[in-house]
């Protein structure tokens, strides 16, 4: 049975995952989780509420989140993570916390 990483959640069935998952190559190969639809919305949804400049590029966003969703797969520390998202989405330290709590309740197995 083959372990997939399907959003931020795992997903254990040798069967291919509905969601769009990309390998990044050069080292270990690393899988960049990607949202589906309904998470992609309500991500968004959150982001726009926090702050509508988070979503003026909505792919650049999404992109953004499924990083930081890998980071938090990685293992990092909060602090890293926090670090990262923002630095990502240039936000403030208390936005980079909400923005980090968003991917985990909308992304599923966050």
């Amino acid at each position: 049975m083959a372990t997939t990483l399907t959003a931020c959640g795992t997903d254990d069935s040798s069967s291919e995952s509905e969601n769009a998952s990309k390998v990044v190559t050069g080292g270990p190969a690393h899988v960049i989780p990607s949202p589906d639809a309904d998470q992609e919305e309500l991500l968004l949804s959150d982001l726009k509420a926090l702050s509508p400049e988070l979503v003026t590029d909505k792919d650049a966003a999404v992109g953004n989140a499924r990083r930081i969703c890998l980071a938090i797969k990685d293992g990092r520390t909060e602090d890293k993570v926090r670090a990262a998202t923002a630095q990502r989405f240039l936000a403030t330290d208390e936005q980079a916390a909400r923005i980090v709590e968003s991917i985990r309740s909308t992304f599923r197995g966050g």
